[in-house]
């Protein structure tokens, strides 16, 4: 993904830009939290008895065969505050749990709906992702330790 402000392209320099999967499955959260610990579901219920981590987005998985059970995934800002949180900075923490939690609401239904049937690595495919990376990006623009938090891994889809 390259920004050019809305501007003529030979005005303003194109930079790359890279950012997190919007959303990670339960073990990436719980491990971001305690990168020393195994992430359990344990720990899990523990972060939510806390109010550290919400319900997430809980997705019945459905295969060729019936059910799978169930997976849960959670906004890639809800790792990031349980990061802020081992951190020390609690305050940041409460903000991108709050970030993170209103995304999860706003894109339950249609997350729901994709990731019963398909892979998260699959999520770059699904016709809303562009929206909810857009809108991961614009509360991830507002984060003060961005630079200091994130460490990026990106899958190449496409290159130009």
């Amino acid at each position: 993904m390259t920004t050019t402000c809305g501007e003529p392209e030979d005005q303003v320099p194109v930079h790359p830009v890279v950012l997190p999967a919007p959303v990670v499955d339960w073990a990436t959260v719980v491990r971001a939290g305690s990168p020393a610990r195994e992430p359990t579901r344990g720990r899990l219920r523990e972060l939510r008895k806390k109010g550290q981590l919400d319900e997430g987005i809980t997705v019945t998985r459905r295969g060729e065969h019936g059910l799978e059970g169930r997976a849960n995934y959670y906004s890639v800002l809800s790792m990031l505050a349980a990061r802020c949180r081992q951190a020390g900075h609690d305050d940041d923490a409460v903000e991108l749990e709050r970030a993170g939690s209103e995304l999860e609401a706003r894109f339950r239904e249609r997350l729901q709906s994709f990731l019963g049937r398909h892979a998260l690595s699959e999520l770059p495919e699904a016709d809303f992702s562009d929206e909810l990376t857009a809108a991961t990006a614009e509360r991830l623009a507002g984060y003060r330790r961005l630079r200091e938090e994130l460490l990026a891994a990106a899958v190449v889809v496409n290159a130009e």
